[in-house]
């Protein structure tokens, strides 16, 4: 290994910062799991089945037994904005399929916003989002974003307990963070090391007064 490492220095180097990004994810990972836990152990996050009496709706209006989406943005927010949520699993049926399902969440008083927001997941016939381990107040599910389809609500899931190693499934965004962070943390590194070579070197200099 020694002397793999003074042949290939930079390589040495991009391969130690993948590895200590990897293992700070881990960390990461455990601790929501930990942190997860012990808020489902205190009561903060609890489960409970809901329907869509327990949602204000947006842009769909009841027909059929179901719902009519009448604008390309309809809604479901959750009228008890006290409650703590970190997944949610809707069981719904669609006459036609959804072209996109959202869900977003957000502090009480602050709006919606697509940097608070996360994907259905399909799990069988149900669709699933996973929002941060500690979970958020503010729930809002946007189950299609088209108008005249159909959909009929059987049961919204909130707070069932995600397995162990979800935790350790990153986001789109934070599997793009691990591929490229280290290989910038590398060379970052190795040019804060050629600055401070360089400047070694000059102050070695002697000076011709």
């Amino acid at each position: 290994m020694k002397g793999w490492r003074k042949k290939h220095p930079s390589l040495f180097l991009l391969f130690a910062c993948y590895v200590l990004c990897l293992l700070a994810a881990v960390l990461v990972g455990l601790g929501q799991f930990a942190y997860n836990r012990v808020l489902y152990q205190n009561g903060t996050l609890e489960t409970v089945r809901l329907t869509a009496a327990d949602f204000t709706l947006q842009q769909m209006e009841p027909m059929e037994g179901g719902f009519l989406t009448t604008g390309g943005d309809p809604q479901m927010i959750l009228t008890d904005t006290e409650r703590r949520v970190d997944t949610v699993r809707t069981k719904m049926r669609y006459r036609t399929e959804p072209l996109v399902e959202t869900a977003f969440y957000a502090k009480p008083g602050e709006p919606y916003s697509v940097r608070r927001m996360v994907y259905a997941q399909q799990r069988g016939q149900d669709r699933v989002y996973e929002l941060p381990a500690g979970g958020r107040q503010g729930l809002r599910i946007d189950p299609d974003s088209a108008a005249g389809n159909l959909l009929w609500v059987d049961e919204v899931i909130l707070n069932e307990r995600r397995p162990f190693y979800r935790f350790f499934i990153p986001s789109a965004t934070e599997g793009a963070v691990l591929l490229a962070g280290p290989a910038l943390l590398a060379g970052g590194i190795a040019l804060c090391r050629q600055g401070l070579g360089a400047l070694k070197g000059r102050k070695g200099v002697p000076r011709n007064d």
